[in-house]
């Protein structure tokens, strides 16, 4: 259940519209500010402290930042890459779908690291 719930978001994040979060991303950067994550938590570097209407924006677009953050390339090649390990673990592997889908997402995972990590 919940790695289809993490699909599920990751989809309707890819489908929504993100020009408000790529502008605040702009800004961000035109701004001077660094911007990047750790682990799941956003992290803003300056020299300065960050406008709180800024900060508030960043809290208020979160989900978004970080998926445009993690730069997912193509987002049908990773859930094509989901459903088809799903199939495989559920059918051929004998798991229930609950397992299955828990162990696509563990697959995906790993490969989006290590494809990371190389780059």
């Amino acid at each position: 259940m919940l790695a289809r719930a993490a699909v599920e978001l990751i989809a309707a994040l890819a489908d929504s519209d993100m020009t408000g979060a790529r502008a605040l991303l702009s800004q961000i950067r035109d701004e001077g500010l660094s911007i990047s994550l750790d682990g799941m938590d956003i992290v803003i570097e300056s020299d300065r402290e960050p406008a709180p209407e800024l900060l508030a924006r960043v809290r208020a677009a979160k989900a978004e930042i970080v998926f445009l953050l993690l730069a997912v390339p193509d987002l049908a090649e990773w859930l094509g890459a989901y459903t088809e390990r799903a199939a495989i673990a559920e059918f051929d592997g004998q798991q229930s779908h609950h397992d299955a889908e828990a162990m696509a997402l563990r697959y995906c995972y790993a490969r989006w690291l290590a494809e990371r990590c190389n780059s």
